[in-house]
């Protein structure tokens, strides 16, 4: 790796064995294109990967507090807020790689405040639609499913310690859903990602429970 000069290749991350967004890839062929030029306009300067993954989660807050509030314009402007945090979130894993400076801290960081942007964001979605509709059922439903969706996250990492691996990272599946939540901004049906959550979450977790029962079983057969 340079320290004297961004090399796109050295920013990259190495591919997953499981990898899920082969065929729709929007970190490979968008995002990472648009955060290397945040990179390389940062990469001289005294700017730190955890300082890009700050901005990126305090960037993100507005835009979840625009979706929340409803109205076409909002909307879009949390969608374009949501989705700059994103690239961002991509550029301080790749300043990090590009220079060799990763720490533990960074890593742990960036999972934190992505986790917790994670669950605003749905937060959001379900507080939109109720704005939106006047119906209270919403606001069950969403609570719902993002309670699903903490326990699919709690299930993971149990799963991942349990196995003795690396915590896992979402940084595929962040940047194909930030993609989604601009374009659907811009059809002004945001609502279509509280409907996916659901269904997400709905089958996750209960895989998840299966698929960890059956892990356990065959790894402490005799």
């Amino acid at each position: 790796m340079s320290n004297n000069k961004f090399v796109y290749k050295d920013s990259l991350k190495g591919k997953g064995k499981n990898y899920v967004f082969k065929y729709m890839n929007a970190e490979k062929y968008i995002n990472r294109p648009l955060g290397s030029l945040i990179v390389r306009a940062v990469y001289k300067t005294r700017i730190t990967p955890n300082h890009l993954t700050y901005s990126a989660f305090l960037i993100s807050i507005p835009g979840i507090v625009f979706i929340a509030l409803g109205g076409y314009l909002n909307v879009i402007i949390g969608g374009v807020l949501i989705y700059l945090s994103v690239v961002i979130d991509v550029a301080d894993g790749m300043l990090a790689r590009s220079r060799g400076s990763g720490s533990i801290f960074g890593k742990y960081l960036d999972l934190f405040l992505d986790r917790v942007s994670d669950f605003l964001i749905l937060l959001a979605l379900t507080i939109n639609k109720f704005r939106m509709t006047g119906n209270k059922d919403w606001l069950i439903f969403g609570l719902f499913v993002l309670s699903l969706y903490m326990l699919q996250i709690i299930l993971f990492y149990i799963k991942n310690l349990y196995l003795g691996r690396d915590t896992g990272t979402s940084g595929d599946a962040r940047g194909l859903v930030g993609l989604v939540i601009l374009v659907l901004a811009l059809f002004n049906r945001i609502d279509i990602l509280l409907y996916f959550s659901a269904l997400e979450v709905a089958i996750v977790v209960p895989y998840r429970l299966i698929n960890f029962i059956y892990l356990g079983m065959k790894k402490e057969r005799p």
